[in-house]
């Protein structure tokens, strides 16, 4: 192995059409080529790392054994084709993020012949003498930080030449497909029932009589059947607490008129005669029948009632959801402490466990208990002196 003694000192300012020549090796040889960047670099840089590959197709020329110190660097350059030239590019990375490139010109000749520069703007000479020690450097990862998917990735040095700090920026991956949706869960343990709820509003009221209503007889929720004409009348509201009877249709029909009732609305068919009745059992709709068509005269169903307040049992303290209305009331069974929902938050209402109560005065004595049956005659005693 022989080791070139020399150091290729690159030139500042444009390089231009400045050819840099190495010394000349040989196919045989594997040569170390030394490289100062001083030039180059600013006094408080140094080199991080440096990529060198042979430019040409030249498959034989090998360039490995990359080292680096401060400001210069110095590689090993193998093989080659006898009386060819080889270009052997440098990319240089420098601790301030800087990246510096250039190209040497590598002779390979069976003899070590010293190459000049057209130019002149490269010096080759005996090695240097050995710098000072360089500082102990560091290097940390700052930020990651994920930018648009399809970008490039970006490293920037945000601290200093020795103690580098090394943000990322990363682009984002495309978004992966819809997973498969997972299986359905075990269903719950069914709930303790809660207790009644408030008794809803009362529904549609039907009354009859002989005679057409009155202001007197109206109120809410009506429904008033006069049984002599078959007027049917139902009250609406007309303020507050205030209620008019208003006449929505009769019920008595021409001769021979009938009353039908079914599931669903009727449907014309020839059969039904004009003041026929249809009533649908499922809506509670009343229809009358006017020739061709079935004409609505009223629903006879009241609305629906409210929710009624509802009361929860736990082992835990109540926690706040949609599910909950407002005066729900909650038992904690470990406690029995009671909460009333407020429709925003439950409220301690007290605790349903009562005080411990005063110990029971003593009882009166039991009668005296049967005699016991008598015991096993005793052994023999010893025979008394005389």
């Amino acid at each position: 192995k022989i080791e070139g003694g020399k150091i290729i000192i690159l030139p500042s300012g444009c390089l231009g059409t400045t050819e840099i020549d190495l010394q000349c090796k040989s196919p045989t040889e594997s040569v170390f080529y030394q490289f100062s960047m001083a030039n180059r670099m600013a006094s408080t840089d140094r080199i991080l790392c440096v990529v060198a590959s042979p430019s040409s197709s030249d498959e034989t020329v090998v360039v490995d054994q990359t080292s680096v110190s401060g400001q210069t660097f110095k590689v090993r350059i193998s093989g080659g084709r006898i009386n060819t030239k080889v270009g052997i590019n440098f990319t240089v990375t420098t601790a301030l993020t800087e990246v510096l490139t250039f190209v040497a010109t590598l002779p390979i000749s069976p003899s070590g012949i010293i190459g000049e520069g057209e130019n002149g703007s490269y010096v080759i000479g005996n090695d240097g003498p050995q710098g000072e020690q360089g500082k102990a450097a560091s290097i940390e990862v700052g930020k990651v930080i994920a930018s648009e998917a399809g970008g490039l990735a970006v490293v920037k040095n945000t601290g200093t030449a020795y103690d580098a700090v090394f943000d990322f920026i990363l682009p984002r991956g495309e978004q992966g497909p819809q997973g498969v949706q997972g299986i359905q869960g075990e269903q719950g343990i069914q709930g303790i029932q809660g207790i009644q709820g408030i008794q809803g509003e009362a529904g549609t009221q039907i009354l009859t009589s002989n005679r057409d209503p009155v202001r007197d007889d109206a109120g809410k929720n009506l429904v008033w059947l006069n049984t002599a004409t078959g007027d049917l009348f139902e009250t609406n509201p007309v303020g507050e607490n205030l209620y008019a009877w208003d006449k929505i249709g009769n019920l008595k029909g021409e001769a021979g008129s009938v009353i039908y009732s079914g599931t669903s609305d009727p449907v014309y068919n020839e059969i039904y005669k004009t003041s026929d009745l249809y009533f649908n059992t499922t809506s509670s709709d009343l229809f009358s029948f006017n020739k061709t068509q079935w004409i609505k005269l009223s629903n006879l169903k009241g609305a629906s009632g409210a929710r009624g307040s509802l009361c929860f049992f736990g082992s835990e303290a109540p926690v706040v959801s949609s599910h909950y209305k407002e005066l729900d009331s909650y038992i904690n069974t470990k406690t029995f402490d009671f909460f009333v929902f407020n429709g925003n938050n439950w409220q301690p209402s007290g605790n349903i466990k009562g005080a411990q109560g005063l110990q029971g005065e003593q009882g009166a004595q039991g009668p005296q208990g049967l005699p016991g049956q008598d015991g096993a005659t005793g052994a023999q005693g010893d025979k008394g002196e005389r």
